[in-house]
């Protein structure tokens, strides 16, 4: 029974492993040079907005209550 078991895993994993060479995943396999200030850029602003939306999301967390 593990084998049938083993052999559908290994049937539903070869039907879902995409195509490299289809249209939709090309970008993944160029060669490209991400600059240290587009990526110093990209996690400033990526880690200030993740904060200022998590704030507003979470409006009713007081993670400083018993001290504060």
């Amino acid at each position: 029974m593990s084998r049938e078991i083993s052999n559908g895993f290994d049937l539903a994993l070869r039907s879902l492993r995409p195509d490299p060479r289809s249209a939709g995943l090309i970008w993944m396999f160029r060669d490209t040079h991400i600059s240290w200030s587009a990526a110093a850029a990209g996690a400033f602003i990526g880690t200030y907005s993740h904060v200022l939306l998590d704030s507003l999301m979470h409006a009713d967390m007081a993670p400083h209550a018993p001290w504060s």
